[in-house]
């Protein structure tokens, strides 16, 4: 094990300096995440901005969806409904306010914490099902090769009608 010396005690004691060089390289990552989450790429509307929040999981009991609406009309210009990075690096230190106090850190640290958050959400897509999932009932229902009794001589193996007519009910009463 090696001694600690008075430079490394230094070097672990002054985390501003380590935090300082760790913003910069987190600020490309969170613009890289930042183009997953837009759909225009170079800038981000609200709602993927709350769909972000949402999937970082940095939505809590004093940053809610209001305060992120209300932080997002101070920031955006008028006559747009989208921000850019640029814009969107402000608009964290707004949010940084309420993310403070529902994670107890100070400033500083909140804002890289709430950075490191957004910068390694993955986007959730919600109500699109996966490609290889099929309506089983939709697909059973209109399988030619499944009917049975009378339909059986309707429709062809292929499911085109054979031309024949379909069965009548009569009322025997």
């Amino acid at each position: 094990m090696g001694e600690m010396t008075g430079q490394n005690v230094k070097q672990c004691g002054d985390s501003s300096d380590v935090l300082e060089a760790n913003l910069e390289n987190l600020n490309d990552v969170l613009h890289e995440t930042f183009h997953k989450f837009s759909n225009r790429r170079n800038v981000i509307s609200l709602t993927e901005l709350k769909h972000w929040c949402t999937d970082a999981a940095v939505i809590g009991k004093h940053m809610n969806q209001t305060h992120i609406d209300v932080s997002f009309y101070k920031i955006k210009k008028k006559g747009t409904n989208v921000v850019t990075f640029k814009d969107f690096l402000l608009l964290l230190d707004l949010l940084t306010v309420k993310y403070v106090d529902d994670t107890w850190l100070d400033k500083k640290h909140a804002l890289a914490h709430l950075k490191f958050k957004l910068s390694v959400a993955v986007p959730v897509f919600k109500n699109i099902p996966p490609p290889d999932v099929t309506i089983g009932a939709v697909d059973r229902l209109t399988d030619a090769k499944l009917f049975t009794g009378t339909f059986k001589h309707v429709f062809s193996d292929m499911g085109a009608e054979r031309g024949k007519k379909r069965p009548q009910r009569y009322n025997l009463l």
